[in-house]
This record gives structure tokens, sequence and C-alpha cells, in this order.
């Protein structure tokens, strides 16, 4: 008898170490998978920047044509090499960036690789003249109940499966930045924006005020179905109407800058569908 319990005890002990095995093979598989995913959807979304920036940009350059009917050949051979100088450049900015960026986003969205160096890395990406701040990062410790409602809400994307995981910035009073911190994103603080009511995001830093010790919040939030709308097409004085088919919005920045500081305004619907991971000290 005993020797059948053993060897029923040893047939399930190798059995649970082949499902250890097996799970944390998957593990691996999904993030890998996920990783593809994320930097396929960033693909995307600097694509149609691109896109829309060469259409006006092409627009621009046909209405000076029209305007003009004086060019000599050797002008129009310098306007052409102007716009293939111009495409280069655009082309240039479609990487999603470099190598350290990446990891850092990664390992970020990512919570068991998430730190306060990597941290540092992506908002030091994120921040132009980067290099004029001592940039902090205090990492926030979100409680179980935070995660559990973060986790629950996933399923009420329209996406499925697919979260759409990014990284954004959250503006604020240092006191309310503290306290989100403390207590996760409400409903109560929504804001009235171009979008109606909502937690207004931004993809970059910008706007410091030098000499001056600010903070914002750098927070993980799930989009889903995202709704792309170009920031030229928004009127301040118009409140837009939201979509319901989508679980959020991504406002492009389209001006044309020398500097590719473009900043991108993302709205979401759901206070469960952000949470905040460290709290980013400027001095």
């Amino acid at each position: 008898m005993d020797d059948q319990f053993q060897k029923w005890q040893k047939t399930m002990f190798t059995s649970y170490q082949n499902q250890a095995a097996l799970f944390n093979r998957l593990k691996n598989e999904m993030i890998g998978l996920y990783a593809k995913i994320n930097t396929q959807e960033q693909i995307i979304i600097s694509l149609n920047r691109e896109r829309f920036l060469l259409a006006k940009e092409n627009a621009s350059l046909k209405l000076k044509l029209s305007q003009s009917r004086t060019f000599s050949e050797e002008n129009n051979e310098d306007i052409e090499q102007l716009e293939t100088h111009q495409m280069i450049k655009d082309m240039e900015k479609m990487s999603i960036s470099n190598e350290k960026l990446l990891i850092a986003q990664m390992s970020l969205l990512m919570d068991d690789d998430c730190n306060t160096q990597m941290a540092i890395e992506y908002c030091t990406h994120k921040l132009k003249n980067s290099e004029n701040y001592q940039i902090k990062a205090k990492k926030i410790t979100v409680d179980s109940a935070t995660t559990a409602l973060y986790q629950s809400s996933l399923g009420s994307l329209h996406n499925g499966s697919q979260k759409n995981e990014t990284l954004v910035f959250y503006y604020g009073h240092h006191d309310h930045l503290d306290i989100i911190a403390n207590a996760g994103f409400t409903n109560e603080d929504f804001l009235y924006g171009s979008f109606g009511k909502g937690l207004y995001f931004h993809s970059t830093i910008k706007n410091l005020q030098e000499q001056k010790i600010q903070k914002i919040l750098l927070c993980k939030v799930a989009l889903g179905r995202i709704e792309l709308i170009s920031k030229s097409k928004i009127k301040s004085t118009i409140t837009l109407k939201r979509n319901t088919e989508y679980d959020s919005v991504k406002i492009f920045d389209m001006e044309m800058t020398d500097d590719n500081d473009d900043d991108d305004e993302i709205v979401i619907f759901d206070s469960h569908l952000a949470l905040p991971l460290f709290i980013i000290t400027f001095e």
C-alpha cells in the first residue's frame, strides 16, 4: 500500500513539475506576443501621424506651385529635391524611438520588471531638453483592490483581449497627485475637455517651468478600441460628443515641428482603466 502511495505521489509530483514548466513557457510566450502587439500598435499610430503630416505638407507645396506660373525647370528641380528631402526627414521620424526607450516602456508595462530606473529612463526620452532637469521617480504601491478593479474592467473593452496598454502622463496639483497615488483614480478626477467628461492624459512631458520643482504621474492605461482624431479638427469652444463605439480617444498633435515634439492627448472614460505607477519629480 505504501509503495503504491509513493508511486502515486511521485507521479503527481512529476506531473506538477511538467505543468509548472508548461505554464512558465506559455507565460514567456505571452509576454513576447504582447510586446509584439504593443510595438505593432505604436507603429500603426506613428504611421497614421506621418501620413497626415505628409499629406499636409504635400498640399502646401501644391498650393505654392499653383499660385506661381513662372517657375523655371531649375526651380522645379529644386522643389522636387525639397520634397524628397522633406519626405526622407519625415520617414526618419517614423522610428518608434531608440532601443532604450522601447526596453523602458515594455519593462514598465510588465509589472514584474517595473522599477524606478526604467521610469527615469522613459521620462528622459519623453522630455525635451531633459539634461536641464534632475528627474526623480517614486514608485507607487498600488493596493490589491485597485489592481482587481483594473483587471475586471478590462473585460468591458470593445477590443476584448486587445487591451492596448500604454504609458501616459497625468498633470495636476501636487496635493491632488498625492491623493491619486494613495487611492488611485476615481470618477471625481474626471475633467471636462474636448470630448466631454473623462480622464485626460498626455503622451509626452511638456510646459515645465524652469527653476521650479514640479510633479506629474506616470500611469499605465488600457485604451481598448481607440478613436483617432486630428487636433486641427477640434475647436476649443466646442465640446465634441463621445463615440460610445470606442473605449478611448487619441487626439493627434498635427502641427509640423522640426524637433519632433509631438504631444498626443489621450482620453479615457473609465477611471478603473488607469493605474498610477510613479510620482515623477523634476528639479
